[in-house]
């Protein structure tokens, strides 16, 4: 049986509006989702259905359904349209739930305890993100990267920084609500080293405004034959030469 054409079903998603997804309530429908349909009164079209790269559903007796961009509530609605318009059911009741989440992932990579692909919900930050990922490594930096694909999907992708350090400290600032398919990335904090006459000779993270004294407080002070008479800084210059400059504690 070949059911009459569905007028609704050629309409593009992106001309149908979605109170709910507007409003950022839920999520939408993307490429790889996976969803259990139910239909009342109807136990035999029951089933799970998965979100094609084209971004349909096949749905039982009557075919593929595009429902890309849209809510599963909104998707339900579509689907009933198809079986009343090919006659199947004279008031279907449809019922579409999201069963997994598959293509509404972040990818967080970097200087993390776990980086890897993590489910995103609604109003996902990075600091929401960070946590999932098991927080800052110990040589993370405090300023962080978000690559997005740029309007209308380009190749090149847009770089949104965030300082995390000013948000941590005082409480505001921009913390940047994260989309499905972005990458967060924490890179590789900038070092010192300070060895000699110290406690604790090791890398250190490079905090802005560092002063010779905090370094050395970071290091766990000076041993007993530690002098503050005798400091010196090596620094390379632009060149790639190492300089030294003798400096004083204060």
């Amino acid at each position: 049986v070949q059911a009459p054409a569905d007028p609704l079903l050629q309409t593009p998603a992106t001309q149908i509006e979605d109170p709910v997804q507007a409003s950022g309530s839920t999520l939408t429908l993307a490429r790889g989702d996976v969803v259990t349909m139910t239909v009342f009164g109807r136990p035999e079209l029951t089933g799970t259905l998965y979100v094609s790269d084209q971004g349909q559903i096949n749905a039982p007796l009557i075919g593929p359904i595009d429902v890309l961009g849209l809510s599963p509530a909104v998707a339900a609605k579509r689907v009933e349209t198809a079986y009343r318009e090919g006659q199947y059911r004279v008031d279907p009741q449809v019922n579409l739930v999201m069963a997994a989440v598959r293509s509404q992932q972040i990818s967080v990579l970097g200087e993390v305890g776990n980086p890897g692909r993590y489910p995103i919900e609604t109003r996902t930050t990075v600091l929401d993100a960070l946590a999932q990922a098991g927080g800052i490594g110990e040589f993370g930096a405090q300023r962080v990267f978000i690559l997005r694909r740029g309007p209308g999907g380009g190749e090149t992708p847009e770089r949104l920084e965030v300082d995390l350090a000013a948000v941590l400290q005082t409480g505001i600032g921009p913390v940047t609500e994260l989309r499905a398919g972005d990458t967060l990335i924490v890179p590789r904090a900038k070092l010192f080293y300070i060895y000699g006459q110290v406690n604790a000779p090791s890398s250190y993270v490079l905090r802005d405004d560092l002063t010779i004294i905090e370094a050395i407080s970071l290091a766990g002070g000076l041993t007993e034959l530690g002098s503050v008479r005798r400091i010196e800084v090596k620094r390379r210059d632009a060149e790639g030469r190492v300089r030294s400059f003798d400096v004083d504690v204060d």
